[in-house]
């Protein structure tokens, strides 16, 4: 089980063009400043006045959209040391996530030198981070995709779900996302599983993908992207539902089971 990406690089570079500027330049702006807030949590302070207009850009209190809480608030729940620890280990954790394939299934393992010791240490930080943001920086955030802009902008980690990264996820052939809105979970349970699986998923594409990628990364306008594999499977994601390409740029390919692709 596994994510294959087309293997030319133009249509890659084509659809990391095709992207709204202003969200590239929005996540290429944050980046300096949430590696310095995973530095430090007295950086916070800083990070929260950055962070919300961008939030409110991508869509944070719009229509349905929760609403960001006060900038004091959610400055005091980014410098928490204990959400500050969980998304620094889950920052660090993204050049040691794999695929270990194995007869009938695909298993997550962790490469030497990870910040988790086993991939259920993993699951519990992504879970409770994620519960963590949606609490501390917002009201009324209900579902998974705020809380996922707001890792995907301070970690890199994983594409966040909002309804089109999700209907590019279902383009590609993965299952079960496609629904309204992706509760957030707050117990072992399939949607849990499909947060967790994904930066797998990703990860390992991505390490057996890196010279096309790096392709299409350098001859984008962005090749500031170069290593950021989860945003540019973000934009891809989002991309590969918007054109509804005839041909899946990013496609999941089964192991011959019939078992979920976020079993494993």
């Amino acid at each position: 089980m596994r994510l294959q990406l087309t293997p030319d690089p133009i249509p890659l570079a084509a659809a990391i063009d095709a992207f709204d500027e202003r969200y590239h330049r929005d996540y290429l702006d944050m980046r300096p400043h949430a590696r310095a807030y995973l530095e430090s949590p007295r950086y916070a302070s800083v990070l929260v006045p950055l962070l919300q207009p961008v939030l409110r850009c991508w869509g944070a209190e719009r229509r349905r959209a929760p609403r960001c809480r006060p900038m004091h608030a959610a400055a005091e729940a980014l410098a928490d040391p204990v959400l500050h620890d969980m998304l620094r280990r889950l920052a660090a954790s993204r050049t040691f996530l794999a695929m270990q394939p194995e007869p009938g299934c695909g298993r997550r393992r962790l490469a030497a030198g990870s910040p988790f010791a086993t991939a259920a240490h993993f699951d519990q930080c992504l879970l409770a981070a994620l519960r963590k943001l949606a609490a501390g920086l917002f009201y009324g955030a209900t579902n998974v995709t705020y809380p996922m802009k707001v890792l995907l902008l301070i970690t890199g980690l994983m594409p966040a779900l909002d309804g089109r990264v999700r209907g590019g996820m279902a383009t590609a052939g993965l299952s079960g996302v496609g629904a309204t809105s992706l509760p957030l979970p707050d117990r072992e349970c399939a949607n849990a599983r499909k947060l967790c699986m994904l930066p797998f998923l990703v990860a390992e594409c991505a390490a057996r993908n890196g010279t096309l990628l790096d392709a299409a990364i350098a001859i984008s306008h962005y090749p500031q992207l170069a290593g950021e594999y989860g945003r540019v499977f973000d934009v891809l994601l989002f991309m590969q539902h918007v054109n509804a390409p005839a041909a899946p740029i990013v496609r999941y390919v089964a192991d011959g089971t019939a078992q979920p692709w976020y079993r494993g």
